[in-house]
């Protein structure tokens, strides 16, 4: 009887070794180093590896980095100055401050407003006189190798045929994206005005996580379809099949991200600030969580899948391609978060800095052992790279529910049906100011 218990148990034993074996051979073979290049390589050593075009994203990240540091050390100024003239707890939301640092307040977020709008300028410029000096271009579709000639022989017709079926369903993506977004509004707006959950900060932050989630599902899910949509554009040329997916990519998430704090700080009741803060809070962390796990986890699924159903088993033709326009737009659009949530949430900066630091090394890490080895180019995404930034600032201004400018104005909108009366609570940072309400 023991014998026969025995033999499934070791069943089982020996095939869980089997998994866990064949795991650590994918592993294995995904993480093997491409020729001497480690995370600990020199940045001379990337270059001249990977070529031009990966080098400047991640000269780009470190950029983008260095800029949280003034944003972060305008913020600590404010903290600094009301904790020592009040002796107050410290608190990372700035709706805890009173009418007296209202002008402080204001003018901290007005300079980093300016140095949002400041950094692509001078990005441009140092960018263009380096680019210049090093005889880097802006695009490759002068260059031959930069044709693609199975789609030469497509006529106008037919690929405009082919750009407005994409652009249809583009469109309709985006359009279900939204219904998205409404839905998980209004539920997160009931569920933070019950009675048994009205005014419970896990309540607002369970809420904000599950849209998080819902919104980085879809997202990941437009990522993944998005370039297909772009191939069945026909295009002529490798950069304008990048130009088309840039701009689908940026354009979801963008317009996704503003709609999203739109309707979650108009909306609001009382104090918007203490909603926005939480969104910025919540959504920022999660994106760095969730987006590295997806970004690691993924393309080892991706291999163990491809290679089981492929004839070739190397490892290098299995491995997911390193799309550097891509690391570009989730740079730009976590930017955007963290412009708009500066007035809610000052410490959006501190976790700015820290994600920014880590994601350099952390796609370094995944461009050596995980991705395919990419193409060397000598292009750059400069113009794209700074038009896209000042979208991400001026969006952050001029959203009038979630922006930073909505946010320090004082005036938020009272939506009735959530409230007793026909007014909100002012947050205690505008407590002396006339209160305006619309109906």
């Amino acid at each position: 009887m023991s014998t026969i218990r025995q033999r499934p148990v070791a069943a089982v034993k020996a095939q869980a070794e089997g998994v866990v074996n064949a795991v650590e051979d994918v592993i294995g073979e995904m993480t093997k180093k491409q020729g001497d290049v480690s995370i600990f390589s020199s940045w001379t050593t990337i270059r001249e590896t990977y070529g031009v075009g990966v080098y400047n994203y991640f000269k780009f990240a470190k950029d983008i980095a260095l800029l949280h540091i003034p944003l972060l050390g305008l913020q600590l100024y404010l903290y600094w100055v009301t904790y020592t003239e009040e002796g107050s707890t410290f608190s990372i939301f700035p709706s805890d401050l009173t009418m007296p640092y209202l002008n402080l307040w204001r003018l901290v977020n007005v300079i980093c407003i300016f140095l949002t709008f400041a950094f692509p300028i001078t990005y441009f410029f140092k960018t263009k006189f380096w680019y210049d000096k090093e005889n880097i271009i802006d695009g490759d579709s002068s260059r031959p190798e930069d044709v693609i000639k199975e789609n030469v022989n497509y006529t106008f017709n037919q690929r405009a045929l082919r750009f407005l079926l994409s652009y249809a369903a583009f469109f309709a993506m985006y359009l279900s994206q939204i219904v998205l977004l409404v839905t998980l509004d209004v539920w997160q707006t009931k569920l933070t005005h019950q009675k048994e959950t009205s005014g419970s900060t896990t309540a607002l932050t369970f809420a904000q996580l599950a849209a998080s989630i819902g919104l980085t599902i879809s997202r990941s899910a437009f990522d993944f379809v998005a370039p297909m949509l772009t191939d069945f554009e026909k295009h002529r040329s490798k950069t304008d099949v990048r130009r088309h997916n840039c701009f689908k990519l940026v354009l979801f998430r963008l317009a996704s991200l503003f709609i999203m704090t739109f309707m979650r700080g108009y909306y609001a009741t009382d104090c918007a600030i203490d909603v926005l803060g939480n969104v910025y809070l919540v959504h920022v962390i999660f994106d760095l969580v969730l987006s590295n796990i997806l970004e690691w986890a993924s393309p080892i699924a991706a291999w163990m899948f491809s290679t089981a159903l492929s004839a070739n088993k190397d490892a290098e033709d299995n491995k997911p391609e390193w799309d550097t326009d891509q690391e570009y737009l989730e740079i730009i659009c976590r930017q955007y978060m963290i412009y708009a949530g500066l007035p809610s949430f000052p410490m959006v900066a501190l976790f700015g800095l820290v994600i920014a630091f880590l994601e350099v090394y952390l796609d370094l890490a995944r461009l050596i052992y995980v991705c395919k080895k990419p193409r060397k180019t000598n292009s750059s995404m400069k113009g794209v790279t700074v038009a896209y930034l000042l979208l991400a600032a001026a969006l952050s201004v001029l959203n009038w529910g979630g922006g930073s400018l909505y946010t320090m104005t004082g005036s938020y909108y009272c939506n009735p049906h959530y409230t007793k009366s026909n007014s909100c609570t002012l947050c205690p940072l505008f407590s002396t100011m006339n209160q305006t309400t619309f109906q």
